[in-house]
């Protein structure tokens, strides 16, 4: 779980520059999450800078992220990209020029009205504007940086000119169809792809409480290869008056906790609005997301009256329940958008002190039991700190929040799931130290002579190299110590864990200990990672000691034959009970229970060696990783099909040619994706 925090001014009609509004995006490490996984968390930037300044140094934390607004019309007049009365491209330049990711919420409607009714859904549906849309798509192409579009939301409502039924704006008044949203969506959706704006990301989002027969009907359903027009599902869902059953909502409050929201169940009247999404033709492996979540200010209706608050203990113990119990619940969650809006139609949390008075004369106060709680559950290490990143846009390490909705696990392709990243050695690196690409400035120095640029493992492109060590306990590369490398560092949160990747190839297995990552020596033992056993038995083992050498867990995994003509990739993760361990992609040990007594020590991390010389590795070593979270099967699958080497094809063949139609065949010598390229020729 990824976490971004940053403003966005959702409002039209009632923001003003005064607003003090909040976002917070909560994005997973991959296109199609599963939360349950528990990923660590990126924070971000907003666009209310001195405002969002202080929130943040309150609450102790940043993000890489920030929303911005976009109308189709403003004052009757069209409104693109970068062009017209009120084009957005500059304040999106802005973001990017800030190091942030770009996030957009569009109306197809006029901030005047008046045209609210010439851009209904079934015009759109109808090709009227399809000008607009292939000159706004083109315009956001040529700018080219990613972007994440929340088109026509909350449809399922009454209260916007695009939602499902009869409306009113601007003087007129008329009926949408469910043809007609459907016709909307798809249409726009095949614009985009028309024109090749692959940097743009669509959001579908209804508002929660839609039934699944209502979803289905407006969906626009697959592409003919039976990939989903749109990129991100989601919901709008806000807690204003929504009470369980008693015992069956947040404890001690019989409030409807988010995930009931979301999912319904006895005693909140709603349906499960999540399940059907995720039962959408084509939304298998979409990411969903709540695109504007809050529990508002008062119970019932929308206005800041005191009978109907609830209160600040109210809102701590809902909070602490949707960020602590909701969000890990809900299969394939990849964001949340927490907004506070605190104009005098405030829906959400008031950011003055009491009363609830939208006097906007208070930033953040940590007084409030809400703030307080609110501040205590985002402060966990399962919610990470993005100012320790050097993130920049568009970049692997971002672009999969925004653009990859689809992921699939494909060779080469930039790693996605490096949130709670601690260390990323590079082994193709021409000479000298190892950079640590993870920003955390762990260089690892290098001790006597390496030799670089090798062939060997193959981080994440076939023309990189490894650096090779010879052996010997006088030639190796030692980060120093830190926290970082230290598992219990993070024993603590909503996903404790921590995770060691090493890519490496050896010519011969070694027999004796050849220890690739290891921190800890005599008096002040910790962990280590070698390979062992010889060419007739060849081990992988994951040891952990207390800081005197008792034995904290000796995970050793007989790997039965192994090619070295191929490099191979080490992967280990634990939550700190229990440790797997992964070789090429299989778990040879699967969740084998920790003792007591691990400990922090003052030793140094050697890579290639240990630090009293017991065992020095003797071969080629590739990108290397430490993680402070438990990494998933699903994103260890993705990093191996990602750093290793493509697989080998043969037997290609053809058969059952004619005018219209051949059959291509061919093996690969490991589970792979493929592609087959195909033209015509005279």
């Amino acid at each position: 779980m990824a976490v971004f925090w940053g403003p966005a001014n959702l409002d039209y009609d009632y923001y003003n520059a005064s607003n003090q509004d909040i976002a917070l995006v909560v994005s997973s490490a991959d296109g199609y999450p599963q939360v349950t996984d528990g990923y660590p968390s990126y924070w971000g930037q907003t666009v209310s800078t001195s405002v969002v300044q202080a929130f943040e140094a309150n609450l102790g934390k940043k993000t890489p992220f920030l929303a911005i607004n976009w109308k189709m019309m403003e004052n009757s007049v069209l409104n693109y990209w970068s062009t017209g009365p009120a084009p957005i491209q500059g304040a999106a330049q802005n973001v990017v020029n800030a190091g942030k990711q770009v996030v957009v919420t569009m109306g197809t409607w006029d901030t005047a009205h008046t045209q609210d009714y010439n851009l209904r859904p079934a015009a759109i549906a109808a090709g009227t504007w399809d000008s607009y849309f292939t000159t706004a798509f083109g315009q956001l192409k040529t700018w080219g940086h990613d972007v994440l579009i929340r088109l026509d939301w909350e449809m399922t409502g009454t209260w916007y000119p695009w939602c499902l039924g009869a409306v009113s704006s601007g003087g007129n008044s008329w009926t949408n169809t469910a043809a007609d949203l459907q016709g909307m969506y798809l249409r726009i959706a095949q614009l985009r792809d028309q024109v090749g704006a692959t940097n743009v990301s669509l959001a579908w989002v209804p508002n929660f409480g839609a039934s699944a027969a209502t979803l289905q009907s407006i969906w626009p359903g697959t592409r003919a290869d039976g990939s989903a027009y749109w990129d991100w599902l989601g919901m709008d869902a806000y807690q204003a008056g929504y009470y369980a059953s008693a015992g069956l909502g947040v404890a001690g409050t019989n409030i409807a906790s988010l995930q009931q929201l979301a999912r319904g169940g006895s005693g909140t009247g709603l349906p499960d609005t999540w399940g059907a999404l995720l039962g959408l033709s084509g939304a298998a492996k979409l990411p969903l997301g709540f695109f504007e979540c809050q529990m508002n200010l008062s119970s019932g209706n929308f206005n800041v009256s005191g009978a109907n608050l609830f209160t600040r203990a109210q809102r701590a113990s809902w909070w602490k329940d949707a960020l602590e119990t909701s969000v890990p619940a809900l299969p394939n969650l990849g964001l949340i958008l927490v907004y506070w809006w605190n104009t005098a139609q405030a829906y959400a949390m008031d950011l003055a002190d009491t009363p609830y008075d939208g006097s906007n004369n208070a930033v953040f106060n940590l007084a409030n039991a809400d703030f307080a709680q609110f501040k205590a559950s985002i402060g966990s290490p399962y919610y990470l700190d993005g100012a320790q990143y050097t993130l920049q846009p568009d970049s692997s390490t971002l672009r999969p929040y925004v653009l990859q909705s689809n992921v699939t696990d494909r060779y080469g392709k930039s790693i996605s799931s490096t949130s709670a990243l601690k260390a990323w050695w590079r082994g193709t690196e021409a000479s000298g130290n190892l950079a640590d690409s993870s920003g955390n400035s762990h260089t690892a120095t290098a001790v006597g002579t390496p030799t670089y640029q090798v062939a060997g493992p193959i981080p994440s492109n076939p023309t990189q190299k490894g650096v090779s060590l010879p052996g010997s306990t006088s030639t190796y590369f030692n980060p120093g110590d830190s926290d970082d490398f230290s598992p219990t560092t993070f024993n603590t949160g909503l996903q404790p864990g921590f995770t060691v990747e090493v890519p490496f190839s050896v010519t011969t297995w070694p027999s004796s200990q050849a220890h690739l990552y290891s921190k800890g020596a005599s008096g002040a033992y910790e962990h280590s990672t070698f390979i062992a056993g010889g060419a007739s038995s060849p081990e992988v083992v994951v040891a952990m000691w207390t800081p005197s050498g008792g034995a904290v867990i000796w995970a050793a995994a007989s790997l039965g034959t192994v090619d070295t003509s191929k490099p191979h990739l080490i992967q280990w993760t634990t939550d700190l009970s229990k440790v797997w361990i992964y070789f090429d992609n299989v778990c040879v040990i699967n969740g084998q229970g920790m003792g007591a007594g691990l400990a922090n020590t003052t030793s140094p991390l050697e890579l290639g060696n240990r630090a009293d010389n017991i065992g020095a590795f003797g071969g080629t070593l590739g990108d290397i990783q430490t993680y402070g979270r438990k990494l998933s099967a699903a994103e260890l699958t993705e990093h191996y099909y990602t750093w290793m080497v493509a697989p080998t094809i043969s037997s290609i063949a053809t058969s059952n040619l004619t005018s219209s139609s051949v059959t291509v065949t061919w093996t690969t010598d490991e589970a792979s994706s493929s592609e087959v390229e195909y033209w015509l020729i005279s």
